[in-house]
This record gives structure tokens, C-alpha cells and sequence, in this order.
């Protein structure tokens, strides 16, 4: 069959540790519960969590939770910079996959700082 048994002294390439890990704690259609696990200077992507609450607890180490508020505004493609004024940018704002945001100010947490809430 062309398999090999590896034998105990082979050499075997060590794998890097996962930046991020996700434990679900519970799910269900009320609630989504999780403990991420956030190796020292890796990130969450940016996304969003369309008309959901959140809330964050430190355990250990420091976090910095950058957030957005949306603008409900209308998207006004003459105030964006040029190279966002596409017909692709105009679509996906039609489309409502895109629209601007407000940055707010980042909080920092750790162990001894209370839970952050998050809201839609």
C-alpha cells in the first residue's frame, strides 16, 4: 500500500502554536458563550456582530478592544478618499455590506478591570 510506520526516533517538525484559540462554552438560539484564548501580541480580526450585545472578561495578560460605531448616515462617496470612490465601493455600500464607522476610543483591560460591554 506504499504506507510507511514512523519509527520512534524520527525526527518530527514541532508545529507553532495557534495565535488564537476559541472554547465554546455554550450555544444555543439565545445565547453564544466562548473563552478565546489570545497568545501575547496576536489580534481578532476586525468584524462585526450585526444587532448582538457582547461582553468581555479579561482572565489574564491585557487586552485593548479597539470598537466602531456605525454611521447611519447616508454614505456620501464624494466625502471618501478618491481611490474608495469605485463602482465597486458604490455598489457594496448599495448592497449595505459597507458602510463607515466612528472609531471610539480604545479601552484596556486586564484581571482587576470590570467586564466590557459591548453594544449594537
Amino acid at each position: 500500500l506504499g504506507l510507511k510506520r514512523p519509527e520512534c526516533n524520527e525526527q518530527r517538525t514541532p508545529s507553532a502554536p495557534a495565535p488564537v484559540t476559541y472554547v465554546k462554552v455554550v450555544e444555543n438560539p439565545v445565547i453564544s458563550m466562548g473563552i478565546f484564548i489570545i497568545r501575547e501580541g496576536e489580534r481578532i480580526p476586525l468584524h462585526d456582530h450585526p444587532n448582538m450585545h457582547g461582553i468581555i472578561k479579561c482572565l489574564q495578560g491585557r487586552l485593548r478592544v479597539h470598537s466602531f460605531t456605525k454611521k447611519f448616515e447616508e454614505t456620501k462617496l464624494d466625502s471618501l478618499p478618491e481611490q474608495y470612490r469605485t463602482r465597486n465601493v458604490r455598489r457594496q455600500i448599495q448592497l449595505g455590506k459597507l458602510f463607515l464607522a466612528e472609531p471610539q476610543q480604545p479601552v484596556e483591560l486586564d484581571p482587576e478591570s470590570g467586564s466590557c460591554c459591548l453594544e449594537p
